[in-house]
């Protein structure tokens, strides 16, 4: 979550006030900031330490791992993925990174939109995606176990039949060799009744 704490660090949290601008004026270049406020990474992400799993394994998506961290929508709407969108407009593209930061919080304080409620969107999301990470990384691990276990009984059970079939082989041959061995005891018994014998004597 660094990247999260760098755009802490550098927002400082501020909370843009609507004195300055009105309901659908135009946001303008430089904007005072009247309010400030610093809020932990465990408040805005509610102090609690995720665990997150679901059915959909690793074929989930990021919005299956937030509805399975019960992840909702702030009432006003302006989630983490809606603000990045909203600074992602031209308006705001060629503006310094001071002038841009508070035009943005101007414009969030218009919507009466607390900046903190922003980022503590974006920060749920990112522990409910490292929650359901480390999941993953517990369930691949457990796999490769299951797996490796698999492996070797399959190598148990193929080394048995391999051993089977040599046997089986084995076996074979030396009945043939007992077989061999008793028709030429049975030839040998009719020889001399007989100018030719009619025992077939096997390979």
């Amino acid at each position: 979550m660094s990247f999260l704490y760098k755009i802490l660090e550098k927002s400082g949290l501020y909370v843009a006030t609507a004195a300055n601008v009105a309901p659908g004026q135009r946001v303008p270049a430089e904007v005072t900031i009247t309010k400030t406020r610093v809020v932990s990474i465990r408040e805005l992400s509610g102090g609690e330490t995720l665990t997150v799993s679901g059915p959909k394994g690793f074929q989930a998506t990021p919005e299956d791992v937030y509805a399975a961290a019960k992840i909702e929508a702030p009432p006003h709407g302006m989630t983490a993925e809606r603000f990045r969108e909203l600074a992602s407009r031209p308006a705001y593209r060629d503006m310094t990174a001071e002038n841009r930061q508070k035009a943005l919080l101007a414009e969030l304080g218009a919507a009466g939109v607390p900046s903190e409620e922003v980022v503590s969107d974006a920060v749920k999301k990112d522990q409910a995606l490292d929650a359901y990470e480390r999941f993953l990384t517990q369930r691949l691990a457990e796999s490769k176990k299951e797996l490796a276990e698999r492996r070797e009984k399959l190598k148990a059970e193929i080394a048995a039949a391999e051993a089977a079939e040599r046997k089986t082989e084995a076996d074979f041959e030396a009945w043939k060799k007992a077989k061999q061995a008793r028709e030429k005891e049975l030839a040998e018994a009719l020889a001399p009744l007989m100018a030719d014998g009619k025992i077939s004597l096997g390979e």
